[in-house]
């Protein structure tokens, strides 16, 4: 291309023949963009301002692969609307979906197809532009094999990868070099120009509803992620849906304000709204097409790929029914490799495994136990004659900590009424915006105390924070020199080992030597002991199983991982075939909690199992007996570890403790019995220890209490 005078541009193509080339060439000239032009030597040059992606960019005509076009019409006029066509071998292709995503004031649009094209037309008007993809292309010759493990959390997602023969696992990412999604404007564009800044703009647009170009340690978004996903405001899940025109991973989520056209939505793994298990699904379908992506874009061996997933054991029967489904046929849609190839793990199982192998703990005389502590439930696997014995799983983990207990709102829950202020105030005086309109949102909008907290803490790890060096934005830290706030986490870690143990003496298995702990709840292990060997927390854990087993000989061994999100995921890899010979299902166990009438059953149905019909005043007092042994226990360990000097607990959350430590359990038992039923019947076998009840209702009396006082 040649620029002429007076806004003129030549084109020339030259074909190439034997020996020579065949020769074309064409001005186009701006002041003709208007006019009838009959001069097949002079075109016209129409200006218009627009964004545009292709995902994934890549090519092959051995591996079926889906590509969503992204066009964002910067300055749009709803009479001559921009859209997009499709070409293959000059036949025009029909997408799958094609829907507009933003209406004002950049109109967004996303087209699905999973059929391969080599050219597309940007068409206004009666003009149409074309544009030839320079792909890269994909080239089956025995390259490397990837394994994935993915995690998908309450909380946030993590994914592993290990390639066959090439050293250990490692957290997912995207390169600048194996980028799968790529942009008409080169990136090294300098963004000075205010029409440069406009396209920019809308390439913000596509990448939100799509995925950013590159993922990493030293980029804004980076694994684990937050379990988001974004769908358009107008979604009609009662007509066909698809991913990127209706719904995709929130990977902005926490790190750049969401555009208002746009919903977010965290609670997927656990809602039960009608839409659910279409929003999971769409979920699950892009973390597969990031795994399938990154072997193209690396010329793997598409063909043996494997992938990883994991599941609480806590999960209804049904539940985990929909999930398994749903994880099969979205591997059949995007992988379409045989069912062999895609395996699931118990959440309680992997994190051991890799504790076994990297940790360097001892696990042939005594019982080890695996404790994974989500933002939902706490998986726990106990372990012993080189064998997993027994699981056990419940719903008291990082989301009973900070959330709302059973009747409790954003307006009085303890951490949020501390800490909304001082971290707004912070954002504030140091410019953050995009953070604080992040805020603003969740609180104003989703009214969600634990995506609040999560937020908190992501500031941490958050680019825009951390390129301005704000040691005041690490809400552990501010967590673990609060005293007040102490007593809460002491009660929570101390409530869940008195459990694991009060099960083992039950069970008639010894006291355990290793506890180890993964998931991302369990960084607030932290926040009551930072020594590298956890030594104050130790003695407090050997403590509790002592008065349980009535000894006083117990000695731990306590493992916690820098990044224990990242635990489940590499022990998945460790998960050996002799797995495979074990059903896990016959391994699940429920304390009940009852100290009256103590009851360990499995979660199937069995002849003397208690069903939630079962269920009455009476029984609900055994529970709460139960509960009161463990504060007495908790008591007195208060005093003879001398939780003021050990933990720095204050005296007025002692005091706080003190006071409402007995009240209202039976009604906090009774609401979380009517949880639990609305995914069963009253003749189902009880799925979850009742145990946990009071202490949920009593964690976030506690921190409002201490916060008001």
């Amino acid at each position: 291309m040649k620029v002429l005078a007076g806004n003129s541009i030549e084109v020339t193509l030259n074909i190439p023949i034997k020996n020579s080339f065949i020769t074309y060439s064409k001005i186009y000239n701006l002041s003709n963009s208007n006019k009838e032009n009959n001069n097949h030597n002079r075109g016209s040059i129409i200006e218009k301002s627009f964004a545009l992606s292709i995902y994934p960019f890549i090519k092959s005509n051995d591996v079926k692969l889906d590509y969503t076009i992204g066009l964002a019409d910067i300055t749009p006029d709803r009479s001559n609307p921009l859209d997009l066509v499709l070409y293959t071998n000059n036949n025009k292709i029909d997408p799958k979906a094609q829907r507009n995503r933003s209406l004002s004031p950049l109109v967004t649009k996303q087209t699905v197809t999973n059929e391969s094209f080599d050219s597309l037309a940007i068409c206004l008007g009666n003009t149409q532009n074309y544009l030839i993809p320079l792909w890269k292309e994909y080239t089956v010759s025995g390259g490397d094999v990837y394994k994935f493990a993915i995690d998908f959390g309450t909380t946030n997602t993590h994914i592993e990868y290990a390639i066959e023969g090439k050293g250990s696992a490692m957290p997912f990412s995207i390169s600048a070099d194996e980028e799968q999604i790529a942009f008409l404007l080169p990136e090294l564009t300098p963004r000075r120009a205010e029409e440069i800044r406009l396209v920019d703009e809308g390439e913000t647009h596509l990448i939100q509803e799509i995925l950013p170009k590159r993922i990493g340690e030293q980029e804004l978004v980076k694994t684990p992620f937050r379990s988001c996903l974004l769908q358009n405001n107008n979604v009609d899940y009662d007509s066909s849906t698809f991913t990127f025109t209706d719904a995709n991973i929130g990977f902005d989520y926490e790190r750049k304000g969401i555009r208002n056209y746009l919903k977010s939505f965290t609670n997927l793994k656990w809602a039960k709204e009608n839409n659910n298990e279409k929003q999971v699904k769409h979920y699950i379908e892009q973390l597969l097409m990031l795994c399938k992506n990154k072997v193209i874009m690396n010329n793997g061996d598409f063909a043996k790929t494997e992938i990883i997933w994991f599941f609480p054991v806590s999960m209804t029967t049904s539940h985990l029914n929909r999930f398994n489904r749903i994880w099969e046929d979205c591997f059949e849609d995007i992988f379409n490799l045989p069912e062999e190839q895609l395996k699931k793990l118990p959440e309680s199982i992997a994190p051991f495994y890799f504790y076994k192998e990297e940790g360097n703990i001892r696990t042939s005389a005594k019982p080890s136990v695996s404790i994974d502590i989500g933002g939902g439930t706490t998986d726990v696997m106990i372990y012993f004659d080189d064998k997993p014995q027994l699981i056990t799983s419940f719903k008291f983990a990082g989301n009973t900590l900070f959330g709302d207990g059973f009747n409790g709102n954003i307006n009085s829950n303890g951490f949020v009424q501390k800490y909304k202020g001082e971290i707004e105030h912070i954002l504030t005086q140091n410019n953050l915006k995009e953070e604080l309109k992040i805020l603003e949102k969740i609180v104003n909008e989703y009214k969600s105390s634990t995506d609040l907290i999560n937020f908190f803490f992501s500031l941490q790890e958050n680019k825009n924070v951390t390129d301005k060096h704000l040691d005041q934005t690490d809400f552990a830290k501010k967590l673990a020199d609060n005293d007040d706030f102490k007593i809460i986490f002491l009660l929570f870690y101390s409530a869940i080992i008195y459990h694991i143990a009060e099960l083992m003496k039950l069970k008639g298995i010894k006291q355990p030597r290793n506890i180890v702990f993964s998931g991302t709840g369990s960084k607030t292990l932290r926040i009551l002991d930072s020594s590298k060997k956890l030594q104050t927390i130790t003695p407090l854990f050997e403590s509790i199983i002592d008065k349980v087993f009535k000894v006083d000989d117990s000695k731990l061994e306590i493992k916690v991982s820098k990044n224990p999100k990242e635990v489940t995921c590499k022990g998945g890899f460790y998960v050996g075939d002799e797995f495979e010979d074990i059903k896990h299902t016959k391994l699940i166990e429920i304390n009940i909690g009852n100290l009256k009438h103590p009851t360990i059953q499995p979660k199937t149905s069995s002849e003397n199992s208690i069903c939630y019909k079962d269920l009455d005043a009476n029984y609900y007092n055994g529970v709460v007996d139960n509960v009161d042994t463990f504060h007495t226990v908790f008591k007195s360990l208060i005093k003879s570890l001398d939780f003021k000097n050990e933990f720095g607990v204050s005296n007025k959350s002692i005091e706080a403790y003190n006071k409402l430590m007995h009240d209202d359990q039976v009604d906090y038992i009774m609401q979380g019995v009517k949880e639990l039923m609305e995914d069963s019947t009253e003749n189902e076998p009880i799925a979850q220890s009742l145990f946990f009840f009071p202490l949920v209702g009593l964690l976030y009396d506690l921190a409002s209490e201490i916060n008001e006082s």
